[in-house]
């Protein structure tokens, strides 16, 4: 509720550095990316910046389709 349209990117693209360094070791990678302008900085941490519980929603949510995608 709330959170802007996913924009999903071709198949076999790698963004970020992680997903890169997992996807060279021949892993599968699906990543979610955001365009947050206080990414890594200290305005953007917890407790003042983070909503637990919308975090939590989209933890259950990423978990659910990993686990699909994994056929479980």
């Amino acid at each position: 509720a709330g959170a802007p349209t996913a924009s999903p990117v071709p198949r076999d693209t790698t963004v970020g550095a992680e997903s890169q360094v997992v996807a060279g070791h021949g892993g599968r990678v699906v990543a979610m990316v955001g365009d947050n302008a206080q990414f890594h900085l200290e305005s953007d941490r917890w407790p003042d910046a983070v909503d637990v519980e919308a975090v939590a929603g989209f933890a259950r949510a990423f978990n659910k389709v990993a686990l699909q995608l994994a056929g479980r």
